[in-house]
């Protein structure tokens, strides 16, 4: 498998979770003042009005409206509540200057805004009062390290002039650019922290999963689960590459020091004496480590003894042996 397929694998996959309905109303939520004060599911009632299904409906990506400068909405929604909302969500993966990445975020809303002129659901007075809120919502996974765990609000100055005289058009274009966090905190329940479990590269997919549940009230379907696995198992392949990049670098000086003769020597003792014996031993050994690491992951976090115990499906007395090795 060829390193662009793999990145355009997680891509898919990654879209494909933004678009479970759960995680949008939380989004919505922790965003945008209309939804602060409903509850997720109030949120996905209204979300609803669009499709029954556990994912949103996503409209046209590209936008062809200005000529030979084509671009593509990652994910685009009409959310049908009072008046209409356009929605556009747009996972980054690594972005180096932040300046420049707002003015893009700056450049793609405006482009809502134009695109929306005679489009299905969108503006047709002519004297656009019916233009409908637009609100881009951009989540980047890799953010230069002093922006990390930031959300930043891009919109119209409240103290300017022109918005005392008309206040309706505060707040009817908004971006918004959300910068994972490093590290997990279970403990904070905003829509930034949710999306960096989703994201995170530093807990497993049954790690996730039991979060999302037991700190965010998101209970995944079979589906959900199966997609959430086949996006954990891409961002791995894409970590994999990283590493392959720096183990032929690493080589290359090591060879010069001996590590190329060690190598050669170790595959051929591992072989013959330790494939054999890890191929059996190790499944079994690895699955429970791996159980009890999670377990160690979760407790780490915050999770309670009972929590874990139940959700890890281990022994209470075992989740209650880690929490001593835990302390010392």
């Amino acid at each position: 498998m060829s390193r662009k397929h793999t990145y355009n694998q997680f891509d898919a996959y990654c879209k494909k979770v933004l678009r479970f309905k759960a995680i949008t109303a939380k989004i919505l939520q922790d965003t945008l003042d209309k939804f602060k004060m409903l509850s997720s599911d109030e949120i996905i009632e209204i979300l609803n009005m669009d499709n029954l299904n556990d994912r949103m409906n996503v409209l046209n990506v590209e936008d062809i409206t200005k000529s030979n400068s084509k671009i593509f909405y990652d994910l685009q929604y009409h959310i049908k509540s009072g008046e209409g909302i356009f929605v556009d969500l747009e996972p980054q993966g690594k972005v180096s200057k932040m300046e420049s990445f707002f003015k893009r975020c700056i450049h793609t809303r405006s482009r809502m805004v134009v695109w929306q002129r005679n489009e299905k659901n969108g503006s047709f007075k002519k004297d656009y009062s019916d233009l409908k809120k637009c609100v881009s919502i951009w989540i980047v996974f890799n953010a230069p390290k002093k922006c990390r765990g930031q959300t930043y609000d891009l919109c119209l100055d409240s103290k300017s002039e022109y918005i005392h005289q008309f206040p309706e058009l505060l707040n009817t274009e908004r971006i918004f650019v959300m910068c994972l966090h490093d590290k997990i905190d279970t403990s904070d329940k905003s829509a930034l922290m949710m999306l960096s479990v989703l994201f995170g590269s530093k807990i497993t997919q049954e790690e996730r999963t039991f979060i999302l549940k037991e700190e965010y009230g998101i209970l995944l379907s079979e589906a959900e689960k199966e997609d959430l696995n086949h996006m954990c198992n891409a961002h791995e392949g894409v970590l994999e590459y990283g590493k392959e990049i720096g183990r032929k670098d690493g080589i290359e000086i090591g060879r010069k020091d001996g590590i190329e003769i060690g190598r050669k020597d170790g595959i051929k003792i591992g072989r013959k004496d330790g494939i054999k014996i890890g191929r059996k031993d190790g499944i079994k050994i690895g699955k429970k480590r791996q159980k009890l690491e999670s377990a160690k992951s979760l407790l780490m976090l915050g999770a309670s003894i009972e929590m874990v115990s139940k959700g890890m499906e281990l022994p209470y007395e075992t989740v209650e042996k880690l929490v001593c090795e835990l302390k010392h």
